[in-house]
């Protein structure tokens, strides 16, 4: 028992004395090198030491803190002029969109040219002392005067547009009109070429037979017409 128990012991010993051997290995590779002291060796990232380094971070980041809290700091600033401008520039941007709808400010209160465009320079808007963006005026009338003109527009549009339908229907109505009265004219005109022919037919033999029948005596009434000159000059009777 005795031995057993004493093969333990001797086996303890020596799982702690490469225990701790292990332990002494590991801090003499990673010590720390504290600048001053003693030994170590100086100048450079060694003679630097942790502390340094950890105080040229901190360094470091204060630079940095004093930065953004400068900035901030600005930044606040700016953010409450701007909120303390807010209300003038919301009320000066409301009256803009009432002069463009109506013709009239938040006051009712109009102006003449209520329509404007905003003024560009090089390509940014142009802003006058108090920060607040200028206008170049344009000869139109405000939006609701032009909803009321279109409107009007449209309403005229439409009456003109029942009106050409009236006159397009009274135009084809006409047109029908006219075609059947064309055909009325052809069928006149038709009957009346067949009566001409009809009636050329008829008179064509009665002409003919009148014109011979007139023939001789026309010929006949020639000559008695020499026959009476003859008589009237006697003295061309008396000649043998």
């Amino acid at each position: 028992m005795f031995n057993v128990l004493g093969k333990l012991l001797v086996l303890a010993t020596v799982t702690l004395s490469l225990l701790f051997a292990g332990f002494a290995l590991g801090l003499v590779t990673n010590r720390v090198n504290y600048p001053g002291v003693p030994g170590q060796p100086q100048g450079g990232e060694a003679a630097q030491g942790e502390l340094g380094k950890r105080q040229e971070r901190i360094t470091e980041l204060k630079a940095r803190l004093d930065r953004s809290r400068a900035r901030w700091l600005a930044s606040r600033a700016a953010l409450a002029q701007v909120e303390q401008r807010r209300p003038q520039l919301q009320r000066f941007y409301a009256d803009q969109l009432s002069l463009l709808r109506t013709g009239k400010d938040l006051d009712g209160k109009g102006i003449p040219n209520p329509v404007r465009s905003l003024k560009y320079e090089k390509g940014k808007v142009v802003k006058d002392a108090n920060d607040r963006p200028t206008f170049d005026v344009l000869d139109l009338p405000p939006l609701d005067e032009l909803r009321e003109q279109s409107k009007e527009t449209e309403g005229q549009i439409l009456v003109q547009i029942d009106e050409v339908q009236k006159k397009l229907a009274a135009e084809k109505d006409l047109t029908a009109r006219i075609q059947g009265t064309r055909g009325l004219i052809e069928e006149e005109q038709r009957v009346a070429r067949n009566s001409e022919d009809q009636l050329l037919n008829v008179l064509a033999p009665l002409l003919y037979d009148e014109y011979v029948k007139s023939e001789p005596l026309a010929r006949r009434q020639r000559a008695l017409d020499g026959r009476l000159r003859e008589l009237r000059n006697p003295i061309s009777v008396r000649q043998p």
